[in-house]
């Protein structure tokens, strides 16, 4: 491993190993506080998981040590789900839903040689930043009071039934569906 990755790229790349174990708790904590810094760390931790995520080629060779495969993808979307998940929800998801955050998870979806189960859940997870672009907030997390301080809970409660409680209840439909074959098949 290059010894010139900062802390955070190393945290990445440790959480993403192709050991079939999960990844460890301190890795895990390093890429969390990135998402809290203002440093632009976190823009490091995208930018090594867009890498980790759209170089999974078994066709190419690689030495051992750098060998990237499908464990490894569905590593690097399992951090970028606890990203999404327990990060500071607004600046991750504008991050990762605007068109400079690196992460192409419809890219990997689309790839012949992406495996069924990456491929569906990136596609889980693309489907969830997209919603976030659509609603301007996640509709995961939108009636949870500690993740917006109760600003999305009190926008879902006053929002027109026809034009925002149908649209979001039909959103959340769809990425219902898209976690159940996630976990389904």
């Amino acid at each position: 491993m290059p010894s010139s990755l900062n802390s955070y790229e190393l945290a990445t790349v440790k959480a993403t190993k192709s050991k079939r174990v999960p990844p460890k708790s301190k890795w895990v904590r390093i890429i969390l506080r990135a998402t809290e810094a203002r440093d632009g760390s976190f823009t490091t931790v995208a930018k090594t998981l867009a890498r980790r995520l759209l170089d999974v080629d078994p066709t190419v060779r690689r030495p051992a040590s750098l060998a990237l495969t499908p464990q490894v993808a569905l590593k690097a979307l399992l951090v970028t789900h606890l990203v999404l998940s327990r990060g500071p929800a607004t600046e991750v998801f504008e991050y990762l839903s605007s068109s400079r955050g690196p992460i192409e998870l419809k890219a990997l979806a689309e790839r012949s040689n992406t495996p069924a189960n990456v491929r569906r859940y990136a596609e889980y997870l693309d489907e969830r930043l997209r919603m976030y672009k659509r609603f301007g907030h996640d509709i995961i997390k939108a009636k949870s009071e500690r993740a917006y301080d109760g600003a999305a809970a009190r926008r879902m409660a006053t929002m027109p039934i026809d034009a925002g409680v149908i649209d979001q209840t039909e959103a959340l439909q769809v990425l219902l569906a898209k976690l159940t074959d996630v976990m389904v098949r």
